[in-house]
């Protein structure tokens, strides 16, 4: 009866250790670097943002979005148009929380690096209410200030949203290298972090009329391509990875 008695309850033991192994592979599976604490946003239609691209291509599949620059919708020779930017919005279903993160990638080629390239991707960062409160931005190529000097060579760059005396940054010490990079921008302790290829690119702590922000959202999500030139050799194509946000929901619950 002895050894019955003690069959049974090894028995017991392992299937209450096979149960929290289960459990344990299950969180891994989970938004949020397998600590499953986040929950995955949902991105509506992607709408035409500023000006439409010759093609806005989401390939669920391989989890890519190609925008295509149009050069008859080009800056011209007006020069710089903020409005000329191509690109397309999608709106971010989530509440407001102190903590979340976007991640994508891009996929630089030589010819970027080399040529006449603006691609970038855009959070509307915004308060409970939805009231913006920053534009936290990851640029490649060659940046256009305010003025609409253009830089000179293709880099890495964030955006500074200060009204006065904001505009690109560009990001210290990461290369303009080609490959599949992948990038992100959080938040998290009352800052933005954004990082490049792994490198922490900027981190800045978030504010709203002089005043620290404790939770926000990301109430769109925009991918955008800036064309130079109106001829036909102009226009290029950048591989984003499709945008995808994830928060720490109140009251820990997971979709």
């Amino acid at each position: 009866m002895k050894i019955k008695r003690f069959a049974l309850a090894a028995i017991g033991c392992l299937t209450a250790l096979s149960l929290a192994a289960f459990v344990a592979c299950g969180d891994g599976d989970e938004e949020g670097g397998g600590n499953g604490s986040l929950t995955k946003a949902q991105l509506g239609e992607w709408t035409v943002d500023r000006t439409a691209p010759a093609a806005f291509d989401v390939d669920e599949s391989k989890g890519t979005v190609t925008v295509t620059t149009d050069p008859s919708a080009a800056n011209g020779e007006d020069g710089y148009n903020y409005n000329a930017y191509q690109g397309k919005a999608a709106s971010v279903t989530m509440e407001a929380s102190d903590a979340w993160e976007m991640t994508t990638s891009l996929a630089v080629t030589d010819e970027m690096i080399e040529g006449q390239v603006s691609t970038s991707v855009w959070l509307d960062v915004s308060l409970a209410d939805g009231t913006s409160v920053d534009w936290a931005i990851i640029h490649f190529g060659k940046a256009v200030s305010k003025d609409g000097t253009v830089a000179a060579e293709a880099g890495w760059s964030y955006w500074n949203s200060d009204s006065e005396s904001g505009g690109w940054v560009e990001a210290d010490g990461i290369a303009a290298e080609a490959g599949t990079h992948e990038l992100s921008v959080a938040f998290a302790d009352g800052k933005i972090t954004v990082t490049i290829g792994g490198e922490e690119a900027a981190s800045y702590a978030l504010q709203a009329d002089g005043a620290a922000v404790a939770e926000c959202k990301v109430s769109r999500v925009i991918v955008q391509a800036y064309c130079f030139g109106s001829a036909e050799e102009d226009a290029y194509s950048a591989v984003w990875g499709i945008p995808s946000v994830s928060y720490a929901a109140k009251g820990g619950a997971q979709e």
